[in-house]
């Protein structure tokens, strides 16, 4: 970002970190209005009500007329002081008065001037959101110790809270998310913490310890999440794959990738760029994903954007059709279009893409649905799940060659001692060209080879014939064989 514009952002999130007002995208912020016609009377009428600067002694003048006998005269004061760009201590101090009557109508004034300050600095804040890579931005903050300082986790609420607006708007109803204080949490030492995590910020690598719950927590995430149990009244923000938790609950789930199977979903918003492998129950939440479509057994009174609903049993939710959802308020790393990438032998309709992606032995696999037909395919991920990594469909699979031909053993995990329930396994349906993507570690998936040279990475896998979860889909069954890339390895 440009020093000034973030400088900009800066001031306009020590302004504000409530959002009262509707939302407007950076454009609609930046465009002309149309004042012809009836809107150029109602801008004549506006100017009326444009803010202004008063000198103290005005200021002192007008607080005194609110006291006056004559009830004109305290009404223009009233409105004299609602139009001030910010608010003098005298009015403060007048909205404390043992008077009734000055109290009540300083505190009218107060009120209007905060609403509208307020509402200029979150104008200002939104229409930043565009510059800045909402993915790299949680990156930073996870991986960089000197970056995450307040006015960064101010953004972080803001962009939860902006978020939130947009939903509430287009959902026709309060979704119950928290209005957390976030620089009011402490951080969390991960090295200390145990089993569950609560009232806290969170700042996690993929590789950290598993915990079974995060309760008024805000949690930001670079990698794929381990699979938890319970995510209630949070905020969760994961640059990769959110890997499914048990519930979720009164939380704002922000993912820049998919999103694992949950068993349920209640008074939540939770938007993604990926798929999501939906839910036993999707309850009063909000949902924008990737998606042609997404099967709950249950969905009550919960609004979706786009995104195609099935459901076994009762329902009563809804889907819109909108440009402009919450995920259109951000922005998130480019990755490459299809026609950037080499593809590898298509098969059943699949084709299947490899490629580096933005950070160091991660890669980019890129799942693209080739036919005329609606497929279903099989996608189960488990990363650093102690209990069901063993899982992993692409476990085996990733295939890495040196140049003298000899094969990197693939990454082995110990057994569990104590397994958990099965999970249902995930699976994604794609439309027609739909393309279902998801970054990898590739030291997950095999073992580091020794020596430092030119080896080629590619990913092979049969995946058996099976039985759907989606009626009206194929379930694709054959064999996803990459294109081959050319990497170096301990160089």
């Amino acid at each position: 970002m440009e020093p000034s514009k973030f400088a900009r952002l800066m001031l306009a999130m020590s302004l504000t970190i409530l959002l009262p007002m509707p939302l407007l995208d950076a454009q609609e912020l930046s465009s002309p209005r149309n004042t012809s016609g009836q809107e150029q009377q109602a801008a004549g009428a506006d100017k009326s009500n444009k803010p202004s600067k008063l000198d103290p002694s005005a200021v002192r003048k007008l607080i005194a007329d609110l006291q006056s006998p004559d009830f004109k005269t305290r009404e223009k004061a009233t409105q004299e002081l609602s139009k001030l760009e910010e608010i003098p201590d005298a009015l403060r101090e007048a909205a404390k008065s043992s008077d009734a009557e000055l109290r009540r109508r300083a505190q009218a004034a107060l009120d209007r001037v905060t609403e509208r300050v307020e509402e200029l600095a979150f104008q200002a804040l939104a229409a930043e959101f565009h510059n800045i890579e909402i993915d790299r931005f949680v990156r930073r903050m996870v991986t960089e110790e000197k970056f995450a300082g307040d006015a960064q986790w101010k953004l972080i609420q803001a962009i939860a809270k902006a978020v939130t607006k947009r939903a509430n708007d287009l959902g026709g109803q309060r979704f119950p998310v928290p209005e957390i204080d976030v620089t009011s949490l402490p951080l969390a030492d991960l090295a200390q913490e145990r089993v569950s995590i609560n009232g806290k910020r969170v700042l996690l690598q993929q590789r950290e310890p598993r915990f079974t719950s995060w309760v008024n927590c805000v949690i930001l995430c670079t990698g794929s999440t381990p699979r938890t149990t319970v995510a209630s009244r949070s905020i969760l923000i994961v640059d990769g794959d959110f890997n499914g938790a048990t519930g979720v609950d009164n939380s704002i789930v922000i993912v820049r990738g998919n999103v694992g199977r949950l068993n349920g979903l209640t008074r939540s918003i939770l938007i993604a760029t990926g798929n999501f492998s939906g839910a036993t129950s999707c309850d009063n939440s909000f949902l924008q994903v990737n998606n042609q479509r997404i099967r709950f057994t249950t969905s009550r009174d919960s609004t979706l954007v786009k995104t195609a609903l099935k459901t076994t049993g009762p329902s009563t939710s809804r889907v819109i059709d909108t440009a402009k959802g919450p995920l259109q308020l951000l922005t998130f790393s480019k990755r490459k279009t299809d026609a950037e990438l080499a593809w590898g032998k298509e098969d059943r309709g699949i084709a299947v893409a490899i490629a580096p992606a933005d950070q160091k032995d991660k890669f980019l696999i890129r799942w693209k649905n080739v036919s005329k037909e609606l497929l279903e395919i099989p996608w189960n991920r488990f990363h650093h799940d102690p209990i069901r990594t063993r899982d992993d469909d692409l476990l085996g699979h990733i295939v890495l060659k040196g140049s003298h031909g000899k094969l990197a053993p693939a990454r082995e995990y110990e057994a569990p001692k104590f397994r958990g329930p099965a999970l249902r396994m995930n699976d994604i349906v794609l439309g027609p060209g739909q393309v279902h993507e998801e970054i990898i570690d590739l030291w997950e998936y095999v073992e580091r080879p020794k020596e430092p040279g030119r080896y080629q990475l590619s990913l092979d896998a049969d995946f058996a014939g099976g039985r759907g979860h989606e009626w009206e889909a194929k379930f694709w069954s054959g064999r996803a064989e990459s294109n081959i890339l050319e990497i170096d390895v301990g160089k």
